[in-house]
């Protein structure tokens, strides 16, 4: 299960890395954004009509919470409750796709496989050791 954590969190912060061109500009090849103001755009198209103006402010948080997300997945912190965050993250994120872009894309960035991948993580790993009080009721 180490090697899932990991793995859910190297590519929700590879997702990140993309947003900031990290891992080549827009068009480059394996790259789905490339800049910033292209994920914005993504995101405004993920939206209902009436939200739109909200991309800008949906597509931070959404960039925070992978960033942060990952990160604890990655180095192993709060693992239960980042992991059952990043669950709900992809699975709404899998669902605004499916209802916008049209379920291809969302099957071509292998949401579903994400989520059910992080809700796995999230139910069988371990809960971090309780320490023992030292002092014994009588």
């Amino acid at each position: 299960m180490i090697a899932a954590r990991i793995l859910v969190g190297l590519l929700l912060l590879g997702s990140v890395a993309d947003r900031f061109g990290l891992l080549g500009g827009p068009g480059s090849s394996g790259v789905s954004w490339g800049e910033y103001s292209a994920f914005t755009d993504y995101t405004r198209k993920l939206l209902p009509l009436r939200l739109a103006p909200l991309a800008p402010t949906a597509a931070a948080t959404a960039t925070a919470a992978e960033f942060t997300l990952g990160l604890a997945l990655l180095i192993g912190y709060a693992i239960r409750y980042a992991a059952a965050a990043a669950a709900a993250l992809l699975t709404t994120f899998g669902l605004a796709m499916a209802t916008s872009v049209g379920i291809s894309d969302m099957l071509s960035y292998a949401v579903p496989v994400l989520a059910a991948g992080a809700a796995l993580i999230a139910t069988t790993a371990t809960a971090p050791a309780r320490r023992r009080s030292t002092l014994q009721p009588s």
